[in-house]
């Protein structure tokens, strides 16, 4: 586990007719109890066959796998409304490591979940902010995210937060007799330094 605390986000302002509201999100590390709200949200990324190559449904057993698999500089976090510790799980995001070769040590990979009826709330703006401010706290310097290609809502989430294409592998991924491209994003950080 990590020492880095959970974090709460910058209010998020939406017009609504005439009203303005603000809206906080919580970004927190998961728990074994998260773990049925997170396995939902991905299978509803599984169901829409364009935001992951998985195409079973997980249960949340499968979730609980992955937090406890998490090693270190690994952290999977959840976005909650701001109401305290009861509040319900609305998106979530993990960063791990990239490969277990040693010349990627500074390199992580990175992904967002939002559940379908909370996107555009500024729950993955939260997550992608904590992912990359965990990422930095773990020493790493080049993050990646492999996204569908057909998600080009999530291509420009990644952009809006500073990732930048840098390829696309062709006809990578066969779904349900469907071949998916896959886009190659990644994110410097401090790209001026030098490890």
């Amino acid at each position: 586990m990590s020492d880095i605390p959970s974090h709460r986000s910058e209010p998020v302002a939406l017009l609504r007719g005439s009203q303005h509201l603000v809206r906080q999100h919580r970004v927190r590390r998961a728990r074994a109890d998260d773990c049925a709200a997170i396995a939902g949200i991905y299978n509803q990324a599984i169901a829409s066959r364009r935001c992951t190559m998985d195409t079973e449904l997980v249960t949340a057993g499968g979730a609980l796998d992955q937090l406890h698999g998490l090693r270190l500089r690994e952290a999977l976090l959840v976005a909650t409304p701001e109401k305290g510790t009861g509040a319900p799980v609305r998106g979530w995001g993990v960063v791990k490591r990239y490969s277990n070769r040693p010349g990627y040590h500074l390199t992580c990979e990175t992904s967002v979940y939002v559940h379908e009826a909370e996107r555009g709330q500024g729950y993955g703006a939260a997550l992608q902010r904590e992912l990359l401010r965990h990422a930095t706290a773990f020493g790493y310097r080049h993050l990646v995210a492999k996204i569908l290609a057909v998600n080009t809502e999530s291509i420009a989430f990644h952009q809006r937060h500073g990732f930048e294409e840098v390829g696309v592998q062709r006809r990578i991924g066969l779904i349900d007799g469907v071949w998916h491209d896959v886009a190659i994003l990644q994110y410097l950080i401090d790209a001026d330094r030098r490890a």
